[in-house]
């Protein structure tokens, strides 16, 4: 952001490409609040779940310009871009810190380690020597540490099961499917009687009856609707269903928990939704424990 910001006042770019790059700059920064432009950029269908998906086009864009920043850059920085980073950098940690109830995914420790970093930068760029052999070296370390803070702060926000559950459901799931038969060749799909994420299947790699996808046909939730399912608009779920639309679905192999034999298992994280006893009592039923 902050090579961003010093690109535009870079003379050794002509004032016609800058005067462009603001304007498409412009647009992007409205897109990110505007809904018409947010349905724009989503072939004109309002995505499910996730708006301004298209952020990644921004973060290119910021990435582009700093680099071209950095391949026209002088001996370090005039005393007016210092300044005019300092009055962005002060304003902007300024308004979280004041707002800092606002954003709940914020702490006042990520403010200080984020204000840090940028300090950081513009001591870097104040000195920086393009004729100095450690210079890339400086920027290298500076942004790998930057980035893996970032890294960890972000992802310790998302995290909503324990890694010990994820790993425990996701190898008993991964070996259960390892146990249908590889010499049948046939199309089927397969049922289970326990459920994570809608995604388990496609995680996997078989061919499952549950999942969540933003590109849905209408008629395909609508058809787990009319039998019965839960659905919505960009999710389908199987887990109440008869032999019969096991049948019209061609689910041939089911997967359940078998705890008895295993006491590991008893205590796994492995969220039941659905019971289907019918299942344990067909050859073609996976028992052992998933």
């Amino acid at each position: 952001m902050i090579l961003a910001i010093l690109y535009f006042t870079n003379k050794h770019f002509s004032w016609q490409e800058r005067l462009f790059s603001l304007l498409w700059s412009g647009f992007l920064t409205i897109s990110m609040m505007f809904e018409p432009l947010d349905l724009l950029w989503h072939g004109m269908q309002f995505p499910v779940w996730y708006p301004y998906r298209f952020s990644f086009v921004v973060t290119f864009w910021l990435i582009m310009l700093a680099g071209r920043q950095l391949t026209r850059m002088d001996d370090g920085i005039a005393i007016w871009q210092l300044v005019l980073l300092l009055v962005v950098i002060i304003g902007i940690c300024g308004y979280v810190l004041v707002n800092l109830d606002s954003f709940g995914f914020l702490t006042p420790t990520q403010l200080v380690i984020t204000g840090s970093a940028m300090m950081l930068t513009l001591i870097f760029l104040s000195v920086n020597s393009d004729q100095s052999h450690i210079t890339p070296l400086i920027l290298f370390f500076l942004l790998f540490a930057e980035m893996t803070l970032n890294v960890v702060f972000t992802l310790n926000q998302l995290s909503y099961v324990s890694h010990s559950d994820y790993h425990t459901y996701t190898e008993s799931l991964r070996a259960a499917a390892a146990k249908i038969p590889s010499s049948d060749q046939d199309f089927y799909r397969v049922g289970k009687t326990v459920l994570r994420t809608k995604n388990d299947a496609m995680q996997i790699g078989y061919n499952g009856t549950d999942q969540f996808n933003s590109m849905f046909e209408p008629a395909v939730p609508a058809f787990y609707g009319k039998i019965g399912q839960p659905a919505g608009d960009g999710f389908v779920a199987y887990t109440s269903g008869t032999l019969i639309s096991d049948a019209l679905l061609d689910i041939k192999y089911w997967i359940s928990p078998r705890t008895d034999g295993d006491p590991l298992l008893q205590h796994a994280f492995l969220p039941t939704v659905a019971s289907r006893p019918t299942s344990t009592s067909t050859p073609s039923a996976v028992k052992p424990a998933i």
